[in-house]
């Protein structure tokens, strides 16, 4: 499951920012240190029914974004663009360390 948060609810610890807070204080920020790197862009955090979790930093996940209707272009590759969720049909990640192979057999 993703969720969307807005920065301003994250930044003044509302609704859903809260959460997001705690997930950055108690996933984040302890696999950026155990990887000894100084910062990042973008994390994702997926957390398991049985308590494990994997953090993914910046280049390591792909999200697809499928819409209703078509919005964008090949050419769009590497452009900012807005979404309104109500034009998501559907939304997927994939870990890019990930052998799909392995998952098949």
């Amino acid at each position: 499951m993703a969720i969307f948060v807005p920065h301003n609810n994250v930044e003044n610890e509302e609704s859903f920012g809260q959460a997001v807070n705690k997930v950055l204080k108690f996933y984040v920020e302890h696999e950026v240190k155990a990887r000894k790197a100084k910062n990042f862009t973008a994390a994702g955090v997926e957390i398991f029914k049985n308590g494990e979790h994997k953090v993914y930093l910046d280049n390591e996940v792909q999200i697809s974004i499928k819409f209703k209707k078509s919005k964008i272009k090949p050419s769009d590759q590497g452009k900012l663009i807005n979404v309104d969720l109500q034009e998501i049909e559907d939304l997927k990640w994939y870990d890019k360390k990930l052998n799909l192979v392995d998952i098949l057999c």
